[in-house]
């Protein structure tokens, strides 16, 4: 009888220290859990085209987002010559760009690149609770080539942490006209 006692209490004992590595693991990971986020480069239509980025928190806690950017280069370009060259400044990683706030547009340099800031993000969604948060920028596309893949970066950086950054591609298709 002793013995069942014995493992009754050692199996309460190890099933409460369970519950304690358990609890003290999940506030540790929704404290410090990343923002997911997403990209998607729409069809264009007229001389636009709609890029939509998301942002989602599915931790219980609020984050905080410090910057977010689009970055359009051809896709076989170096990402960080095109960014130093459209700010004027040398950037040797990505997280330069990502700690580097632009405020305004950036079209420039040759055709089809571009920054775009996203200051929906950093400036009228300062924290990010347990939601899912998306912005659509429409893109003039007067600058960018027919038939040329672009990439197209969404970086964002939150508070206290390193910044996610995703790719989708942008390809407008060669027009169909038939000479007269």
């Amino acid at each position: 009888m002793d013995s069942l006692v014995f493992i009754k209490d050692l199996l309460t004992i190890i099933g409460g220290v369970l519950g304690a590595v358990a609890f003290v693991w999940k506030v540790r990971d929704t404290s410090s859990s990343y923002i997911y986020i997403d990209l998607e480069v729409g069809n264009s239509v007229n001389e636009y085209c709609l890029i939509k980025a998301t942002v989602e928190n599915k931790g219980f806690s609020k984050k905080r987002i410090d910057n977010a950017l689009l970055l359009l280069v051809p896709k076989d370009e170096p990402l960080l010559v095109t960014y130093s060259n459209l700010t004027g400044k040398e950037f040797i990683h990505t997280n330069q760009i990502a700690d580097s706030p632009v405020k305004e547009p950036i079209y420039g340099g040759r055709p089809g690149r571009a920054v775009i800031p996203l200051p929906f993000f950093y400036e009228e969604n300062l924290r990010i609770a347990d939601e899912k948060a998306s912005y659509t920028v429409p893109v003039k596309l007067d600058s960018f080539e027919r038939g040329v893949p672009y990439a197209v970066r969404l970086f964002v950086v939150g508070e206290n942490r390193l910044h996610r950054s995703t790719q989708d591609v942008l390809l407008i298709e060669k027009s169909h006209e038939n000479p007269s």
